[in-house]
């Protein structure tokens, strides 16, 4: 099978593209489903944890929260994620994720 460096920036405009609103705040790609963490610095336009370039489902909820507009949150195909940070707050920063914004959430497969 031929190599297609192409296949996921296109199928992500692909995917923009059905979205009903013109702008996007915020495109934020998880890619840690094996860890529940909080953002490192939430509105920073940037979805990392502590631990350097890894995104979590939290963290991406907690910068589409701090980003004004409509926001896209992918996560990575049959991935099963689990929330432990427990908590009763509003934030999205612990128990359970708290959304004040509009976010879109899919998934995406290679």
């Amino acid at each position: 099978m031929p190599f297609r460096p192409a296949a996921f920036p296109l199928a992500t405009l692909l995917l923009l593209a059905t979205i009903s609103s013109p702008v996007l705040a915020g495109l934020f790609h998880v890619n840690v489903t094996v860890q529940d963490a909080v953002d490192n610095d939430p509105g920073d336009g940037e979805c990392r944890i502590s631990s350097g370039e890894f995104c979590t489902l939290r963290a991406a909820v907690m910068e589409a929260n701090a980003n004004p507009g409509p926001d896209l949150i992918i996560l990575p195909g049959n991935a099963t994620i689990t929330l432990n940070i427990s908590g009763t707050g509003n934030s999205a920063a612990t128990g359970d994720l708290d959304i004040t914004e509009s976010v879109t959430i899919g998934t995406f497969v290679v």
